[in-house]
């Protein structure tokens, strides 16, 4: 528990990447660290569907740039990820994503 406040604190702060790729940054050492934290969090269940196996550590914005506050990202399946992304996102969440980072000067 102290190590996830502990990392918590340390997120707190937006933090810019610069001259990193969103995609990169997803196989950062950095995002792994985050992504184990929210996928214990929520002990490998996926939040939305409460059935399978959470995977993916899901922005809910990105309005905090690529390393948001831990209760932004969600533990959720695949399944659930693609519904998401599909239903909420018109199926070009990827590219209105970077569009949307690069415009208000987050990396």
């Amino acid at each position: 528990m102290a190590q996830q406040a502990e990392v918590q604190e340390e997120f707190e702060v937006v933090e810019e990447i610069p001259d990193q790729s969103y995609a990169s940054f997803l196989n950062s050492k950095r995002w792994k660290e985050i992504r184990e934290l929210v996928l214990r969090r929520c002990n490998r269940v996926c939040e939305a569907c409460g059935h399978r196996e959470a995977i993916i550590a899901h922005h809910t914005t990105y309005a905090f740039g690529k390393v948001p506050p831990l209760w932004t990202l969600k533990g959720i399946c695949r399944s659930c990820h693609a519904r998401f992304t599909r239903r909420f996102a018109g199926g070009d969440h990827r590219a209105r994503r970077d569009d949307w980072l690069g415009k208000n000067g987050r990396s």
